[in-house]
């Protein structure tokens, strides 16, 4: 069995699929490439979940996005935190992903968020407020009360999902962030860090799997491209 060879490399990418991407390529010798560009900083260990673009489903009847059918692991906070190696990484990867947009749908969210557990709190306040004896004027103040925030309550958790399945949405676009040991940039941007063995030499002309597969009358690669129509 021959050696392999292993090249680690940043894939350019321009649609909404972001991954870290491991190729290995058959080659005589096992390498590992990499090249260091800049001053090495400490290394940001946090992964995104994979992000994937789903089907579009059917829209509702007001218009409104198609709610996702899943919701990716990601670490909106974090992504606050660390706006300026996100945007580097966002740059380096060569994404068209819109940070700006993500970070003031993720503002808008906590605030709204903070809204609903006020008004929660309050509704919990008036309801242990009618467990005990009340006038019946002071009783149905706080039922009318409670009924208003009940009201309040649902518009603003409505308005909450929806900000949260766009932030969803947006959000995906974030790519991965790399391992700072990987290269930026294409396959000339690759070194050598380590080769294990030696090239295996033949004494003979070596043929890939395709060719030794039409020589050996396994593969009919001419029959196999034809077209069949068939009428009725």
């Amino acid at each position: 069995m021959g050696l392999h060879t292993l090249r680690l490399s940043t894939v350019p990418l321009t649609f909404s699929t972001f991954t870290s991407r491991l190729f290995l390529n058959p080659s005589p010798t096992l390498a590992f490439f990499s090249r260091h560009v800049q001053p090495r900083k400490p290394f940001l260990l946090r992964a995104f979940s994979a992000v994937q673009e789903i089907p579009p489903t059917q829209a509702s009847s007001d218009s409104s996005a198609a709610r996702p059918q899943w919701k990716a692991a990601i670490d909106f906070k974090w992504i606050r935190d660390n706006k300026e190696a996100v945007e580097t990484n966002i740059k380096n990867r060569n994404s068209n992903a819109n940070l700006e947009a993500v970070l003031e749908l993720y503002e808008n969210m906590v605030n709204l968020q903070k809204e609903v557990e006020g008004i929660r709190e309050e509704r919990n306040n008036v309801a242990k407020k009618m467990k005990g004896k009340l006038e019946p004027s002071e009783r149905e103040r706080l039922v009318e009360e409670g009924k208003n925030l009940k009201e309040s309550l649902a518009t603003l958790e409505e308005d909450l999902v929806k900000l949260q399945d766009e932030l969803q949405h947006v959000g995906r676009s974030i790519p991965n962030m790399t391992h700072p040991d990987v290269p930026v940039g294409g396959e000339d941007s690759s070194t050598v860090r380590k080769e294990v063995g030696s090239p295996r030499e033949f004494s003979f002309p070596i043929k890939d799997h395709l060719q030794l597969g039409k020589d050996l009358d396994l593969m009919d690669f001419d029959s196999a491209a034809e077209v069949y129509t068939l009428s009725i």
